[in-house]
């Protein structure tokens, strides 16, 4: 596939699914889906494999991607931070036609302009990281109490607390309250919407350039570096955000047939949209020069 075509996919991709938004339906058609097997299985069945390793929570997506969830999500949110600067920093000095008309365009303005642009870009994402992360501390913060007030304990011993992690020490069991409203909904929904919010800001500013960019380098003689490298880092990042994504659809798919009750795997969807809702729907729009 040629690298026009690539970018035509991704641009399609980017208006037909992510500019509609209509990644937010993913995880209500996951839980519906979850729902209708898990009532079509029977008690003995559901048992049986909900024993099984692939189906375990010690199968190793869940190990990866639930518990080790935020070290995967902030990985590729500092990959998508660094790929946003340098496709930056190609489009300013392989185009220095964006800049306004009769502005200097010596290497020292372009420099000074990409500065500012880039601080700009670290502040933006600082500022949704900060609200992801402390969104998660207080929502779980809710989940647990929650639980703990409806009888969850771990025995015989105290909670072990953690900013985002309430677990129990290796030798003891957690037995839950009578509402254990699920982490893996609240916290695989709330990681896996802001990364495709985050790639779909990362195509938004630099699909068009790169498509355009082509189309005036296509003459038969290879693109410029530049283009490129543009071209592998807006395909490389899509591919990896959505391998990850899948990854987490299918351990939260293994959640809604055999984990929690109804209640609560509605609760910790509900909860997994409030984050992702307020930071790239509402809070983006009073920050558009630093996203």
């Amino acid at each position: 596939m040629s690298s026009a075509s690539v970018i035509h996919r991704i641009k399609e991709f980017d208006q037909k699914v992510l500019d509609k938004k209509l990644f937010l339906g993913i995880y209500p058609i996951v839980f519906i889906i979850g729902l209708s097997i898990r009532v079509l299985l029977s008690d003995e069945l559901l048992s049986k494999l909900r024993s099984s390793y692939w189906v375990s929570e010690n199968n190793i997506f869940n190990y990866v991607f639930a518990n080790h969830g935020i070290k995967v999500f902030t990985t590729l949110f500092i990959i998508l931070f660094i790929s946003k600067i340098t496709l930056s920093e190609l489009k300013t000095y392989r185009s220095p036609s964006l800049l306004p008309s009769g502005i200097e365009t010596s290497n020292d303005f372009r420099t000074r302009r990409l500065i500012t642009r880039n601080f700009k870009t670290s502040i933006g994402h600082g500022i949704r990281y900060g609200i992801i992360y402390f969104g998660l501390i207080a929502l779980f913060t809710l989940k647990n109490y929650g639980s703990t007030s409806t009888g969850g304990e771990c025995k015989p011993i105290d909670l072990k607390r953690s900013l985002i992690i309430t677990s129990c020490s290796s030798d003891e069991k957690w037995v839950p309250g009578t509402l254990n409203i699920s982490g893996h909904y609240l916290f695989i929904v709330t990681l896996s919407l802001s990364l495709i919010f985050e790639l779909k800001l990362l195509l938004d500013y630099n699909i068009d350039w790169i498509e355009q960019t082509i189309d005036e380098e296509d003459d038969g003689l290879g693109f410029s570096t530049e283009l490129k490298a543009s071209i592998h880092i807006i395909g490389w990042c899509s591919i990896i955000t959505l391998l990850t994504i899948l990854a987490w659809v299918g351990v939260l798919s293994v959640t809604a047939i055999f984990y929690h009750t109804l209640i609560e795997k509605i609760i910790g969807l509900t909860l997994g949209y409030v984050i992702p809702v307020i930071n790239y729907i509402f809070i983006v729009k009073f920050f558009e020069s630093y996203v």
